[in-house]
């Protein structure tokens, strides 16, 4: 199966699976980072949301 053939390849549709990965992964990272490393009151996770939201 190929995913990339010069037919099916669509930047638009990349675009939409990266953004999905980047939202759901920054997510999981905010919830885990939350939960195990607050760092002086302030959550890494929130951190890397804000790189998320800022790409």
């Amino acid at each position: 199966m190929k995913l990339f053939t010069q037919d099916s390849f669509d930047p638009d549709r990349l675009r939409q699976i990266a953004t999905f990965a980047a939202v759901f992964g920054g997510i999981a990272v905010n919830t885990i980072s939350n939960n195990l490393f607050p760092l002086n009151g302030v959550p890494m996770g929130e951190l890397s949301t804000t790189l998320f939201a800022a790409v």
